[in-house]
């Protein structure tokens, strides 16, 4: 199930980009040379325009949980504007927005707006200096589903389906909702002393569905419905990093899933491979293993609550976990110029790698850097349910 931590340090490449502070901006500068052209992000705090004073910033997107931002403003005046403090633009609960334009964009197409990949509220914010250097305001930003983290509680909600709920809990928190999912209604769906956020996490992990705030509205979609959007990237120019890999050691000729039917008094048992992720021209990980080893073990997994387990519950369950898993089974993990279209659900095609790893890839986490000296960069993990025949 999943964790009610929602960030990951983890990073796509060893080599990605870490936030300049501006001393560390001037030196590493001096040492490569003129800094890399870029167009500069629009960044709003309060309503204030601290675009000018923007040195880096790190923007996290992970599917199914909380979005965070990092902001490194430069100053000369200690005392004066855009230091954290009361009545300043900078400080607790100020909205925070970022819009960026993508960096392979003609500046010949001013009409061409920038994209907004970020809108949340300051929970952080600090000062720091080195040396001779001056001194930098860090700002920590997080989207909307933050307050769902910091809510728990127990309920019980009867005749309701998957997306009833969600669309409740979001309303709970001042949230408009559009979830596109389709689920039976079930008798009793119990929130047992979870967070609200762990809560729409093994809600979405049931349902094999995507959950993020966007423009203010929560969506929720099934990640066998389109994508909402889609990039093209070329292996040989597009993609300055990357590394596409296939692994089996996750995966599992069936899915099982067991429980017990408590108006019926009897047990229950329900199997899915998830084999219908892939195209007619891609080999699942499921087919591979069962072809490679035969006898290789199918994966059993209890029901969320036993109490309430039906027949077409666990079918519904098993399918999910096994689309789950089975869309793991290969990833890409690549570094781009910037491109504020990359997000989490984002379908992402990529030609130019070979027969194998050529394909359609749904995108699962992205990173929006930008600094003065490397200008704007994306970094995003992305994952697909099988490779070329």
């Amino acid at each position: 199930m999943p964790q009610e931590e929602s960030r990951s340090d983890r990073r796509p490449l060893s080599t990605s980009p870490r936030p300049q502070t501006p001393r560390s901006q001037a030196t590493h500068s001096s040492r490569q040379g003129s800094p890399i052209p870029s167009d500069r992000p629009r960044v709003s705090i309060g309503g204030t325009d601290c675009s000018a004073c923007l040195a880096a910033l790190v923007i996290e997107t992970i599917s199914g949980a909380v979005a965070s931002c990092r902001l490194f403003l430069t100053t000369t005046d200690p005392g004066g504007p855009g230091l954290p403090g009361p009545g300043d633009p900078v400080d607790f609960g100020r909205k925070v927005t970022v819009a960026m334009q993508p960096a392979s964009a003609p500046s010949s197409r001013p009409s061409e707006l920038p994209s907004p990949i970020f809108e949340g509220t300051v929970y952080g914010v600090g000062l720091g200096r080195q040396a001779d250097a001056a001194p930098s305001v860090e700002v920590s930003a997080f989207d909307a589903l933050r307050p769902l983290a910091m809510v728990r509680r127990s309920r019980v909600l009867e005749h309701q389906t998957v997306a009833d709920v969600m669309r409740l809990t979001a309303s709970d928190h001042g949230l408009m909702a559009e979830v596109v999912l389709e689920a039976p209604v079930r008798e009793t769906i119990v929130q047992a002393d979870r967070t609200d956020l762990a809560f729409l996490q093994e809600l979405s992990a049931e349902s094999d569905a995507d959950f993020w705030v966007e423009g203010g509205i929560f969506r929720s979609v099934a990640r066998s419905a389109p994508p909402l959007r889609r990039v093209s990237l070329d292996f040989a120019s597009d993609l300055q990093e990357c590394r596409f890999f296939a692994d089996l050691s996750g995966q599992r000729e069936a899915t099982e899933v067991g429980g017990w039917d408590v108006q019926g008094k009897s047990r229950i048992r329900a199997r899915s491979r998830g084999d219908s992720t892939v195209s007619s021209r891609e080999v699942s990980g499921p087919a591979f293993l069962e072809r490679v080893w035969p006898s290789a073990p199918r994966a059993s997994e209890p029901l969320p609550f036993p109490g309430e387990g039906t027949e077409s519950g666990a079918s519904s369950l098993a399918e999910a976990l096994a689309y789950q898993r089975a869309r793991g089974f290969a990833g890409l993990r690549a570094a781009i110029r910037g491109d504020p279209r990359i997000r989490p659900g984002t379908a992402v095609g990529v030609r130019g790698a070979g027969a194998r790893f050529d394909g359609i890839y749904r995108v699962r986490m992205a990173r929006h850097t930008f600094d003065s000296f490397g200008g704007y960069r994306t970094e995003f993990e992305a994952n697909q349910g099988g490779v070329g025949r």
